[in-house]
């Protein structure tokens, strides 16, 4: 009779079809199943493996070490991982799913908005179907990529997290860095292109050929150099160049059109007058 008492309290301790084994585990969903030690699989159908994981929603499952899956078919892996977000997935070091279909892996990566996922060290994509990749990278704009290294934050937007809007960045390329001697981080990009198609490059532009559409180049920073066929030594050079009068022409080296409708060529040349032309 005693035997018999025994196996009513552990089939009513227990709920429906749960399996429990080894130390300190507890397994009271419905259909659960917790392995290890002092873990807790108190979601239907969740499973909870190895030291003091938790598969708290149903259909959800813990594994590794202090794990967490929180919410409905959440996973959590690995160690002090967090997955509190609908049908979310966090792997990795401290890392944290809390978006609904949110991904969260490498180390200390979060991944907050929904359908957002974050890669990486230090990772954070906070924006709705954002992706943040690398190294201390941010993507807080609706639907953008983020990689590299300490990127700059995404735009000013009002709502441009979960909002879309062509002024929100679509894709970054971070170049930023630490500095370990003050403990500064100065962030920085060394791409970025808008979701209307403008594009943003920190630095030069290299190529072997150029192949035009037919019309003009617009936007030249009037003092950047431009040069075009100067190995022949018959094309337009201008690293010193300045054409300041209206209409002026400036052409060669170190030459000056400050009048107006004027055109100074060659080397060190100066067309002060309008309408005045200096070659040579």
């Amino acid at each position: 009779m005693k035997n018999i008492y025994t196996l009513l309290a552990l089939t009513i301790s227990f709920s429906i079809n749960a399996q429990v084994s080894t130390v300190n585990t507890t397994a009271s969903g419905d259909n659960s199943t917790a392995v290890g030690e002092s873990t807790i699989a108190s979601g239907d159908t969740s499973t909870a493996m190895g030291l003091s994981t938790t598969a708290s929603g149903d259909y959800s499952t813990a594994m590794g070490n202090y794990t967490t899956a929180s919410e409905y078919s959440s996973t959590a892996m690995g160690r002090e991982t967090t997955a509190s977000g609908q049908y979310s997935t966090a792997m990795g070091h401290r890392t944290e799913a809390s978006g609904q279909y949110s991904t969260a892996m490498g180390y200390f990566s979060n991944a907050s908005a929904s359908q957002s996922t974050a890669m990486g060290n230090y990772t954070i994509a906070s924006g709705y179907n954002s992706t943040a990749m690398g190294h201390h990278t941010e993507s807080s704009d609706r639907g953008s990529l983020v990689i590299g290294q300490y990127n700059l934050l995404g735009s000013t937007v009002t709502n441009s997290a979960t909002e879309f809007s062509t002024e929100n960045t679509a894709f970054v390329i971070g170049n930023g860095f630490y500095d370990g001697s003050n403990g500064q981080i100065t962030r920085s990009d060394a791409l970025t292109v808008l979701f209307d198609g403008t594009t943003n490059i920190a630095g030069s532009v290299t190529a072997t050929s150029f192949i035009g559409d037919g019309s003009q180049l617009t936007n030249l920073p009037s003092s950047s150099p431009f040069s075009l066929n100067t190995t022949s030594g018959t094309g337009i050079q201008s690293p010193t160049n300045t054409a300041s009068g209206d209409n002026s022409t400036a052409m060669g080296e170190s030459t000056i059109a400050s009048g107006d409708t004027s055109t100074a060529m060659g080397l060190s040349t100066t067309a002060s007058g309008d309408y005045s032309t200096a070659m040579g």
